[in-house]
């Protein structure tokens, strides 16, 4: 994203489900945020989800404490003209 001058603040790393990065500052301008995560394990929850679903909401806090409103990852791709598939429902 840098060769595109975009400066990413911070992300979170799906490998371990942590925020990478400096972290949302006053400077920011973009939180963009993709869609909750849901979990196939019958019991409803995994581990992974819900560490993924306490760093959203950690950014979510971060980004709130600055004034910023997030912007889901849809919104985001069709304003920068991004055209996304039509999904097929069975």
């Amino acid at each position: 994203m840098e060769k595109q001058n975009v400066i990413v603040d911070a992300y979170i790393d799906t490998r371990d489900m942590t925020i990478k990065g400096n972290g949302i500052t006053p400077k920011t301008e973009l939180l963009i945020i993709g869609d909750q995560p849901y979990s196939s394990d019958p019991s409803g929850k995994s581990q992974k989800a819900e560490k993924l679903a306490k760093s959203m909401e950690e950014m979510r806090g971060q980004a709130n404490k600055y004034g910023l409103t997030p912007k889901k990852l849809t919104k985001f791709l069709e304003e920068t003209g991004y055209r996304m598939e039509k999904r097929v429902e069975d």
